[in-house]
């Protein structure tokens, strides 16, 4: 799988070049037209994150949530921590809120 997600890295970044291009392109256009294009990339992203990069488990995000497996705030701190964010902060704590106690 270390190849498929080196060739979904090169398409994000392409698809991230063709965004800008197609903003430059839209430049004379409307505004609402730029924030479509910017969210359906992120969204398209996001389907592929969560379809394809694996967890611990060596499943997708989708999967194990079809599945019933749920993140708690537990793993949502360490999470944070994993990435180099204070899990108290302010903005931290509200994202942790967001998950169930368990």
């Amino acid at each position: 799988m270390t190849s498929y997600h080196v060739v979904a890295l090169a398409l994000i970044g392409g698809g991230a070049g063709g965004v800008w291009c197609l903003q430059k392109i839209l430049d004379l256009g409307e505004g609402a037209a730029k924030i479509f294009i910017e969210l359906a990339f992120i969204v398209c992203v996001a389907l592929v994150v969560g379809d394809t990069m694996p967890q611990k488990s060596g499943k997708p995000p989708f999967q194990q949530w079809s599945e019933g497996v749920r993140p708690s705030r537990e793993t949502a701190r360490r999470g944070l921590d994993r990435l180099g964010v204070d899990p108290e902060g302010a903005l931290a704590s509200r994202i942790v809120g967001l998950f169930p106690k368990r």
